[in-house]
Order: structure tokens, then sequence, then C-alpha cells
């Protein structure tokens, strides 16, 4: 009977764990149909360009001390290309002492210049 409670136990204890592991790298993603999808995690970000057209894609993280709110480090990423082609950031900064926005952009063409066809808004994590 005592080694079934343990095992029990250690299940019960497994199971917490896992679901305090999933929820803390769980992504967020919004899309805009037919152009971008961008996701957010806690240590990157990640922006695709999902139409058929050749397009820039760029993403950013800016990162912002926890206490005072100024501003550490922006960090950013383009890539360009057709359906699939994506760009992604990743930080190391810890959570506990920093707070970080995230946002991306989807261009009308591979020019810098052609104008946004998407931009994801700031993004944080909640």
């Amino acid at each position: 009977m005592r080694k079934i409670k343990r095992i029990i136990l250690a299940f019960a204890v497994t199971l917490i764990m896992s679901s305090v592991i999933s929820t803390s790298v769980s992504a967020y993603t919004i899309s805009q149909t037919g152009i971008g999808s961008f996701e957010w995690y806690l240590y990157n970000d990640k922006i695709t360009n999902i139409s058929n057209s050749q397009r820039r894609v760029e993403v950013f993280i800016n990162v912002y001390e926890d206490n005072t709110g100024a501003f550490v480090q922006g960090l950013s990423s383009t890539n360009t290309g057709a359906y699939g082609a994506s760009a992604s950031k990743s930080h190391s900064y810890s959570p506990t002492q920093y707070n970080f926005k995230y946002w991306g952009r989807v261009y009308n063409s591979t020019a810098y210049q052609s104008g946004t066809a998407w931009y994801t808004g700031d993004k944080y994590l909640t």
C-alpha cells in the first residue's frame, strides 16, 4: 500500500510540474489573414510571411529594467522571401529583473520603403 501511495504521489508531482513548465513556455499568437503570423514567448519572438508574395519581415524585442523602466537594449532581425519566410529574435535577460516589448512588421514587398502591409502592435507577456 505504501508503494502505491508513493507512485501516486510521484505521478501527481509530475503532472503538476509539467503543467507549470508548459504554461511558462506557451506562446501567444496573432495573425493577419493572408499576410503574416506573429508569435511571442518569454525569451523570443517570430514573425512569418504567410502570403504568396515576396515580402520583407522584421521582428523586434525591447528590453527594459523592471524597477525603473529604463530602456536597456533593442534587438531585431530581418528576412525576405515568399510564403514561410520568417524572422526571429531571442534574448537571455531574466524575466524577474526585466520587462520586454515584442512587435513585428510585414512589408508590402522586399523593399524597406515599400510600406507596411501589417504591423502587429506592441505585445507583452501577461
